[in-house]
């Protein structure tokens, strides 16, 4: 086998919408959130005094204009499994359109998400993965914004001290109480969401703190766990146009869907192969990652995958793996496998296998390139098509 040096890995910057299961070993589109403790506000208050009346309807006028745009900067906490986390980001909007960016700290991990919407089109990331076209859902009228713009029940909750700026604070009816789809709370690996939300402005109504409170369950390790969000975002620079840019065309990566029941997406310019046994992913013609589903014994585990994948590379190439970790794919368990041996024209290659069970077959996505110089930067690229890998069924 003649191996060819795979294009150098795309630089890209960081991402969000599928943070908050992404952060605990899934996928779904959230905002973050803030504590039920009232938060503080960021800004000072108009000196003028407007009947509370008033204040509600300049506010609705307010978030309900098609054109509201403005910036807000993002904090709150994550408690999830015994685990708990901070919460914080960046969010710009004008209109339709927003960029946002959100990280979650957790003891020893820490992931940042990213995402771009523009209209009806959307675009997410993961950390420094590669930019994906969001996946269209249907529209049920649920979004962020349209929640805003049927809020005319509103309670006023009076004036109240925040840092010592008085702010008014309004709550939607049932306390406070929002559909938690309207805030991208609806993955199917969330269970029995509930949000709610307080909104704090200033004596004009301009909005100063938008504050939420969501709890869950979810699947985590095995184990159906609950998990309380809390996320405030500080309103500014409200009427302020807001230039929302869509990720560069060469960035964006193609998802490939197979009919083995997976989803992978790879960099534009590749292309992907399917034949009976494997799907292999191809730069100018020459195929460097491979995703193979296998076919294993009855009672077959993750560990007796890995002995037999071992034994099997052993009888192919006469060498063990240099390394062996444990790691995920899709959602599941899974180990990565590293080797470095001689193909069949004598040259040096570079071998990265990551195997999971899934559908009680095994799985293994690989990597085969030329060792040496470009190593490191093609087995990142593996890494970047690694993250977008999902089953299908």
């Amino acid at each position: 086998m003649t191996t060819r040096r795979m294009a150098q890995r795309p630089r890209l910057v960081a991402a969000i919408t599928s943070l908050l299961i992404a952060g605990c070993g899934g996928t779904t589109t959230t905002p973050a959130l803030p504590s039920t403790a009232p938060p503080e506000a960021s800004s000072s208050a108009s000196s003028s005094t407007v009947p509370a009346t008033d204040v509600k309807a300049a506010f609705l006028e307010v978030i309900t204009d098609p054109k509201f745009s403005g910036t807000a900067a993002l904090s709150g906490t994550i408690a999830l499994a015994g685990i708990d986390g901070e919460v914080s980001g960046d969010w710009a909007f004008d209109g339709p359109d927003s960029h946002m960016t959100t990280t979650i700290a957790l003891p020893g991990s820490e992931q940042t998400n990213e995402s771009v919407t523009i209209g009806p089109d959307g675009w997410e990331r993961s950390g420094e993965g590669p930019w994906l076209e969001r996946e269209k859902k249907p529209d049920r009228g649920k979004s962020f914004t349209g929640m805003l713009a049927v809020l005319n029940a509103l309670e006023d909750l009076g004036v109240e001290s925040r840092d010592g700026v008085e702010l008014h604070h309004f709550q939607p009816p049932a306390g406070g109480r929002v559909p938690a789809d309207a805030l991208g709370i609806d993955n199917a690996d969330i269970k029995s969401p509930k949000a709610t939300a307080d909104f704090y402005t200033t004596d004009a109504g301009v909005p100063e703190i938008f504050a939420f409170h969501i709890t869950w369950t979810q699947a985590i390790g095995g184990q159906d766990a609950a998990v309380t969000m809390d996320m405030q975002l500080d309103i500014d620079d409200v009427g302020t146009s807001q230039p929302i840019e869509p990720p560069a065309e060469a960035e964006i990566w193609t998802r490939y869907t197979s009919s083995f029941g997976y989803r992978m997406a790879h960099p534009p310019e590749w292309t992907a192969r399917h034949t009976k046994t494997e799907d292999s992913f191809l730069i100018d013609d020459q195929p460097y990652v491979y995703v193979a589903p296998r076919t294993l014994p009855a009672g077959a585990t993750l560990s007796s995958f890995q002995r037999d994948l071992i034994a099997s590379y052993h009888a192919q190439f006469g060498t063990d793996p240099e390394s062996r970790e444990s790691t995920r794919i899709g959602g599941s368990a899974a180990f990565r496998l590293t080797y470095h041996f001689k193909n069949d024209a004598n040259q040096d290659v570079a071998l990265v296998d990551v195997a999971t069970l899934h559908g009680g077959r095994g799985w293994e996505v690989f990597i085969l390139t030329l060792a040496g110089e470009t190593e490191a930067d093609d087995i990142g690229v593996f890494d970047d098509f690694v993250s977008t890998f999902t089953f299908t069924k």
